[in-house]
């Protein structure tokens, strides 16, 4: 004798067999399973792109902020009090601060 639990939950029909579980999906259902993946994949793929540009950016940041770029310099230091893209470090902050201060005082 087999013992079967059946569950219908959006649409999708679920039957538990003791130890084995079955999915019974309409053709509705596979078709949102699918738009949801295409979907988590898609984003999944622009978030990696936009952390790529990210850093990329970061990089150029740092490069400018290096080469005595005031706003480069405050941008940076901003960076670092906010965390975006580092990790936060206040005192790191305050070093950019007073390195684009003293660019911006010797400018006028």
């Amino acid at each position: 004798m087999i013992k079967a639990v059946v569950v219908t939950l959006c649409g999708c029909t679920i039957i538990v067999f003791l130890d084995n579980v079955h999915i019974i999906l309409t053709k509705q259902m596979m078709k949102r399973f699918f738009l949801i993946f295409v979907s988590v994949f898609l984003i999944q793929s622009s978030l990696s792109f936009a952390q790529v540009a990210d850093n990329q950016s970061l990089s150029a940041l740092q490069e400018s902020a290096l080469g005595g770029d005031a706003e480069a310099q405050y941008l940076l230091g901003k960076r670092y009090y906010d965390g975006d893209g580092v990790t936060q470090d206040y005192d790191q902050a305050v070093s950019w601060y007073r390195k684009a201060a003293e660019r911006r005082k010797c400018e006028g």
